[in-house]
């Protein structure tokens, strides 16, 4: 029979419970078997009493609820009453390639907003690791991993990401009975706050719609040379692209008039653009960072671009399709090559949603307005953009002279 004890294990309890030098346990009063384990390295588990010999882990105290590890251990000791087998994950050797392949991916699928992206990002970011077992990471390792991938040239803001995204993997390992303990909750990244504002003078944006138009009028030149070898040689024509070449055009005007994100634009379907009365198009909360729908209303140039490129494709799925139909998921090269025909330095496709915002804030909008029109989820976040309109102080002290 499982020990008994006169501690009530709660909040408080586990807060208090301190690491010794060797290993120790507290035992629950309410629920016999049920109790916490602390390690000399700090890490508190849950863990339940089957019997006198076997000991089964619920889940870690810094990520699983006290009430949540109650009734867990609950319906592990009525099973095992009941004469089933309790397994213990761990002792499944999963590799951290093999757990993410096998569990955390398709968690992830179901249950977050870029759930493919996340076991993408992981199994590219964290290749050094992926063959070692979960319970043989260690702190140093992922040190040393944060440390190369800085050492590589990545921005601090990036490292920071990608270390974010592994330990939130490994926290469900612990919480799910993959893994005894999080080996990553202690790195850290420093990362200067991200205040980045790039935006077009006007000479630029006019270089970015020149090169635009130059690049449709190349490809539109290099199809029409292709099938005049295509006539001579008695091959089939391929046809004749319109005014726009292919997405990259649209996308950039509609992006310069929006404000939307990248993946806003490249998710947005047909029936999410309204080009009539009160123009304007919606993005629904799956696509949104903040996880809230909002509507864009559309101004005179983003109702031209879209009716334009709806005329030439036809208004069905996605408003910018990729080749074979599908969601386009990178436009580095197109926009590199852009970028170098327009003469632009320092500008990433990003940078048209602070060129959206600054014209904006430039031309005495106020932020709360900015900040619907972008989905931020806090003011804070467009405060980014209040240096650029210091005429608004002055007209705040001038009020009460």
């Amino acid at each position: 029979m499982p020990k008994r004890s006169n501690v009530y294990i709660d909040k408080k309890v586990i807060d208090k419970a301190k690491p010794r030098a060797s290993r120790y346990e507290i035992r629950d009063s309410a629920l016999p078997g049920f109790m916490l384990r602390v390690s000399p390295n700090g890490s508190k588990l849950f863990y339940v009493q089957l019997d006198r010999r076997l000991k089964r882990r619920i889940g870690d105290a810094a990520v699983l609820t006290i009430t949540r590890a109650r009734e867990l251990a609950l319906d592990k000791l009525q099973r095992y009453e009941k004469g089933e087998k309790i397994e213990s994950r761990l002792d499944r050797k999963y590799t951290l390639q093999e757990y993410i392949k096998k569990a955390f991916g398709p968690w992830a699928k179901q249950n977050l907003k870029r759930g493919d992206e996340s076991e993408t990002r992981l199994l590219r970011v964290c290749e050094p690791l992926l063959a070692t077992q979960l319970d043989d990471l260690t702190e140093i390792q992922i040190e040393r991993w944060k440390a190369r991938r800085a050492k590589s040239g990545l921005s601090p803001s990036t490292v920071k990401r990608d270390l974010a995204e592994l330990k939130s993997a490994l926290n469900k390992a612990v919480k799910w009975g993959y893994a005894a303990e999080n080996p990553a909750r202690n790195v850290k990244v420093k990362a200067e706050k991200h205040t980045r504002v790039r935006y077009l003078s006007s000479d630029e944006r006019s270089r970015l719609r020149a090169a635009l138009r130059a690049r449709d009028a190349e490809k539109r030149e290099g199809r029409e040379s292709g099938n005049e070898f295509r006539r001579k040689r008695g091959y089939e024509e391929l046809p004749e692209l319109g005014e726009f070449a292919d997405y990259l055009h649209p996308l950039v005007l509609l992006l310069m008039n929006t404000g939307l994100r990248r993946s806003e634009a490249l998710s947005l379907r047909w029936n999410q653009v309204h080009l009539g009365s009160s123009a304007r198009l919606t993005v629904l909360a799956a696509h949104a960072k903040s996880g809230k729908t909002r509507h864009i209303p559309l101004n005179s140039g983003a109702v031209d671009v879209l009716t334009r490129w709806g005329e030439q494709t036809g208004k069905d799925g996605l408003v910018f399709p990729s080749a074979t139909g599908g969601q386009i998921t990178t436009i580095k090269t197109a926009w590199g090559k852009l970028m170098k025909n327009a003469q632009l330095e320092d500008f990433r496709l990003h940078d048209l949603r602070h060129d959206f915002a600054s014209q904006l804030v430039m031309n005495g909008i106020d932020l709360y307005r900015v900040k619907e029109l972008l989905g931020h989820g806090t003011i804070e976040v467009t405060q980014r953009y209040a240096h650029l309109a210091p005429h608004t102080l002055a007209e705040a002290v001038e009020a009460i002279a």
